[in-house]
This record gives structure tokens, C-alpha cells and sequence, in this order.
């Protein structure tokens, strides 16, 4: 017989995958829209990985990313340039922008 821990390990993704799916913005949770959930999802998790790579990328001091002098330029190049360009990318397709 599974234990507890498995079945909910096996029920969480199906919750989750119907919680945020299109179909639920139009139903109300205790008067509140699903609004929230879409929001949060599509605009601010997106917001949050840019601040926190331009953060780390251009703020922290770079004596933070030791290592090789080959492999730390390239970790804060693709931090400061790459990861930014691609994180705002996601937010214009989550935004239905692109």
C-alpha cells in the first residue's frame, strides 16, 4: 500500500495544473476572481527573475563568482546580458505581447 506522502506527491500536479488553467477565470473563489492567480503567475514571477538576475548580475561584487577567470567572465556575461534578454522575452509571450 502507498504511503500518504505518495499519493499527495501524485495528486499535487493534477491540483495544481487545473488551479491555474484558463478555464478557471471566470469562476469565483469566496467572491474573488482567479485574477490573482493568473497575475501573479504571468507577470510577477516574471518581474521577480529579471530584478533578482540583474540583481546578482551587476550588484553582487565579483569576487562572489570565483573560479577560473574564463569561466566567471562568462557566467556574469550571460548573467548580466543573456538571462535578462531571455527572462523579458518570457514575460512578453506570458503577457500574450509576442
Amino acid at each position: 500500500m502507498k504511503s500518504f506522502s505518495s499519493k499527495i506527491g501524485v495528486l499535487l500536479p493534477a491540483v495544481f495544473r487545473h488551479m491555474f488553467s484558463p478555464t478557471l477565470t471566470s469562476v469565483a473563489f469566496f467572491g474573488l476572481m482567479c485574477v490573482a492567480a493568473l497575475t501573479s503567475t504571468n507577470i510577477l514571477i516574471p518581474v521577480g527573475a529579471l530584478g533578482t538576475a540583474l540583481f546578482s548580475g551587476w550588484f553582487v561584487p565579483k569576487a562572489r563568482y570565483q573560479g577560473s577567470r574564463v569561466g566567471s567572465f562568462l557566467y556574469l556575461f550571460v548573467l548580466r546580458w543573456l538571462v535578462p534578454i531571455a527572462i523579458f522575452i518570457i514575460f512578453l509571450d506570458s503577457v500574450n505581447i509576442i
